[in-house]
């Protein structure tokens, strides 16, 4: 059936409830006793083991950070750029890196534990997770968007629930929204969807908001400090 987060209209709006509903039955069929989400019933769902490529094997290393030679934003630089600034192999973001946002400094009490985390299996079309947050003594595998994506909140969830249930160390799923992005709008639009609320049970919502700038006007100062909360 292929992968559920890469179905045809898993981005189109006009089907984000159906979608919604889809995921939130999932959740439902994989339910555990304790809360938690059974992996292989969610695997099956989402169509990921049928993926899996046998014998290969992803190898997990991260170096200091060594910079961007270009400008452009992408996912997985802001993603770096959020980890790397905030860890203990922070590095000068001086001239050797010219992405346009950088310095991004964590004001706030959720710790970012690592990123772009790769499944130890190798799955066709199946990345990493984005971030790795620690939040009241609990890790979440969280799936990111930056604030200028037009990806689904059902996107995102499906990711999040793919990744987590396809790794072999114990995250929670959860999904990390910009504040006032398209994401963060949509999740007001789903406060009374109520197979939205049953999804919330499982995969936890967080919301980063930046303090010292509109990423979506600019300019741009130095350094971009922000802070991550968890969404009721």
């Amino acid at each position: 059936m292929g992968l559920f987060k890469d179905k045809d209209d898993i981005n189109h709006k006009r089907a984000e409830k159906t979608n919604i509903c889809e995921l939130c039955a999932f959740c439902q069929e994989a339910s555990k006793i304790d809360g938690s989400l059974d992996k292989k019933i969610l695997r099956d769902k989402l169509g990921v083991d049928e993926n899996l490529i046998e014998g290969k094997a992803h190898i997990h290393r991260h170096e200091e950070c060594s910079g961007c030679d270009t400008s452009t934003r992408t996912e997985k630089r802001v993603c770096r750029c959020i980890y790397y600034y905030n860890s203990n192999k922070k590095k000068d973001c001086g001239e050797n890196c010219k992405l346009c946002l950088k310095k991004w400094n964590n004001m706030g009490e959720i710790l970012i534990e690592n990123y772009e985390i790769p499944m130890k299996s190798v799955y066709e079309n199946v990345g990493g997770i984005d971030l790795i947050l620690n939040y009241e003594g609990h890790r979440y595998g969280a799936e990111v968007k930056p604030w200028y994506s037009k990806e689904t909140i059902s996107r995102m969830v499906a990711e999040t629930l793919t990744y987590t249930s396809a790794i072999e160390d114990d995250y929670k799923p959860a999904i990390l929204v910009f504040e006032n992005s398209e994401q963060f709008k949509a999740l007001i639009d789903l406060d009374n969807n109520e197979y939205w609320q049953v999804i919330k049970k499982y995969v936890t919502v967080f919301v980063i908001s930046t303090i010292n700038i509109d990423l979506n006007k600019g300019p741009y100062p130095k350094n971009v400090d922000f802070r991550i909360e968890k969404y009721e």
